[in-house]
């Protein structure tokens, strides 16, 4: 059943990735683009670019963390955890995620909820231009991609218990 469900969080994971997280980055070009143009071909830089972009590119980069963890594109330094067998590489990476990963994703998901309501709440909107777009939707974004995150972590960190679990040792 635990399979299962990782098969599920990991297969979502990739669909957002594929379906929606990678089309963002076409309307950011877009922006920036109209923004160049109106800005050094006449003298007039667009009111909205600045906080169109920011929003886009943000979204696109915390969006794509669970993506990047699927696919291993995060940095590591793995040196010395390379040389090490299957069963010590789970047993590192599991302390690794019970010391750094989890008590970090945690509050960060718990606050980035808690900016979301609040933004909700206070129907807060950008401070960056006079625009001043409603940054609701970002802030909802921001807890999503955490969120999706930190449960794409407990797939990976159940993977390794299985590994550990496995009474099979193999060669080092």
């Amino acid at each position: 059943m635990i399979e299962k469900l990782s098969n599920i969080i990991t297969s979502a994971n990739k669909f957002i990735a594929k379906n929606f997280i990678i089309w963002l980055i076409y309307p950011m070009i877009l922006v920036m683009v109209i923004e160049a143009i109106s800005r050094y071909f006449f003298a007039a830089p667009t009111f909205f670019a600045y906080d169109l972009a920011w929003m886009f590119y943000s979204a696109f980069a915390i969006l794509g963390g669970a993506y990047a963890f699927i696919v291993n594109a995060h940095i590591s330094a793995d040196i010395f955890y390379k040389k090490l067998n299957n069963r010590k590489q789970a047993i590192v990476t599991i302390f690794c995620y019970l010391i750094f990963f989890f008590p970090e994703m945690i509050g960060l998901t718990y606050s980035s909820w808690i900016m979301a309501i609040n933004s909700i709440k206070y129907n807060e909107r950008s401070i960056y231009t006079n625009w001043s777009p409603s940054i609701i939707p970002i802030k909802i974004i921001l807890f999503l991609g955490i969120f999706l995150l930190l449960v794409q972590g407990i797939v990976k960190f159940s993977a390794y218990i299985k590994v550990l679990i496995n009474k099979k040792e193999d060669k080092e």
